[in-house]
């Protein structure tokens, strides 16, 4: 009986497994040799090194080329519905949506997100690595702890709770944060 229980859980907990990316580019599978890029809080790899310079070319377009080819080239940091950072081996559950990999807290959050993906999660133009709560500048949105996206800028957040606070007076915290084109940035090796 203790076998069995222990496959189950085995197999269980296999469905939460890192994704293998492919590249938005050519299609081939990612590479971990090669230098990934951050695009929206979206973590994507490339199959060789010219790939990551088409996808910061124009990031929209080959993220769109990649949905309607049914490929995942990317993973995103975050679970869209908590907000929360989220490590994909630490997740309780996953789906594929427009080409991403999005990791949940919950199966409960899966579950919400997969009702209405287009209302839980969408691409900004804006974003701002400067927590409007805090103040400080986040390196990377790899390092950011929480997002909230407000009137189609995403503000990234230092630490567990400053979500929270923004949503208390989003007009004054939007107000105070350094905003910027979302643009795609290569990750350092």
């Amino acid at each position: 009986m203790f076998i069995s229980a222990t496959i189950l859980a085995a197999v269980a907990f296999a469905g939460v497994q890192e994704a293998q990316t492919s590249c938005p580019i050519m299609g081939e599978p990612a590479s971990a040799k090669v230098a990934k890029v951050l695009y929206n809080g979206i973590e994507v790899g490339f199959c060789c090194g010219g790939c990551d310079g088409t996808f910061k070319n124009d990031p929209v377009k080959a993220l769109k080329k990649s949905a309607e080819n049914k490929l995942t080239v990317g993973v995103f940091l975050f679970d869209p519905i908590s907000k929360n950072r989220i490590e994909p081996k630490k997740a309780a559950a996953h789906t594929d949506y427009a080409g991403i990999r999005f990791y949940f807290e919950s199966a409960a959050n899966k579950a919400a997100f997969e009702k209405d993906p287009k209302a839980n999660w969408s691409l900004t133009t804006k974003e701002s690595t400067t927590c409007p709560v805090m103040g400080g500048e986040i390196k990377s949105v790899a390092k950011a702890s929480e997002y909230v996206d407000y009137k189609g800028t995403r503000y990234y957040t230092c630490c567990p709770g400053c979500v929270a606070r923004f949503k208390a007076d989003p007009e004054a915290y939007a107000a105070k944060a350094k905003v910027v084109e979302a643009k795609a940035v290569t990750i350092a090796k």
